[in-house]
């Protein structure tokens, strides 16, 4: 949500205090994290998916729910990212937030100009393979979540270990980092894949969505949400063999204060 949104009619709705908040993290992230995190050299940007709020499980309270308006609002907000990118792919996230078959995120990704998939003038990519020195990247939205948090690892560790055994019954070469977002939390999975040089990573990526009411009643419930994104790396060690590393940008609000109630 930028400071102020202008919509149809000659409307204009204001930041709440949180989302203010929020778009700080925003800017702080491209505007500083970005650029010390890559060092100054060219980076490729990849949006997780989920890029509109849309009207999801019925919700009311979006900005709007004209869709062309928070199309626009999103396009807005993208546009200084990936002017200073090297490249831009756009990942399809959730219908309930893209739209069916990702119609609002295939006009936005298009309205910015990201790069197609490979054979076909779509600019949207449900799943995303990239090679980063001498590691490929598998990049995708879904992941299974969880409402506990020993278990937030979990989904991203199985779909590691599913791609490792599809890699093998095909004779394909096998992602090293596997990225996931969707869940609105961090967390971090990975070990060793051939000897100690060679690691496989396992990352869910935070979002940049307030909890509203639909998350109450899921097991996002006791969770609260993490907002930023995550730069992967490709270090070349002249002693050794080179390796991924990855920097999160990791922010999040604590919990609402509690109400003191006296003379009880």
């Amino acid at each position: 949500m930028p400071p102020v949104a202008k919509l149809d009619f000659d409307v204009e709705m204001k930041q709440s205090p949180l989302q203010a908040i929020v778009y700080r993290w925003w800017r702080e992230f491209h505007d500083e994290f970005v650029p010390w995190a890559t060092q100054g050299n060219p980076y490729v940007l990849c949006h997780g998916g989920d890029i509109v709020d849309g009207v999801h499980h019925r919700s009311t309270s979006q900005v709007t729910q004209d869709m062309k308006a928070q199309e626009d609002l999103a396009a807005h907000d993208m546009m200084p990212m990936v002017a200073k990118a090297a490249a831009y792919f756009q990942l399809a996230g959730t219908p309930a937030h893209d739209g069916e078959s990702w119609v609002s995120a295939r006009r936005i990704a298009g309205m910015l100009g990201a790069c197609k998939v490979e054979g076909s003038d779509s600019h949207l990519h449900p799943e995303l393979r990239l090679m980063i020195g001498d590691a490929m990247i598998q990049d995708t939205h879904h992941v299974s979540a969880t409402g506990m948090h020993k278990a937030m690892p979990a989904g991203v560790t199985a779909d590691a270990m599913e791609q490792f055994i599809t890699a093998a019954k095909s004779g394909d070469d096998c992602p090293q980092v596997f990225l996931r977002h969707h869940c609105h939390h961090h967390s971090r999975a990975g070990g060793f894949l051939r000897d100690p040089n060679v690691h496989w990573h396992g990352v869910t990526v935070p979002g940049w969505q307030l909890k509203g009411p639909y998350p109450w009643k899921v097991g996002a419930r006791n969770h609260l949400p993490h907002f930023g994104g995550v730069v992967v790396r490709w270090v070349t060690n002249p002693f050794s063999a080179g390796h991924v590393e990855i920097l999160p940008y990791v922010r999040g609000a604590g919990p609402s204060k509690p109400i003191i109630v006296r003379g009880v």
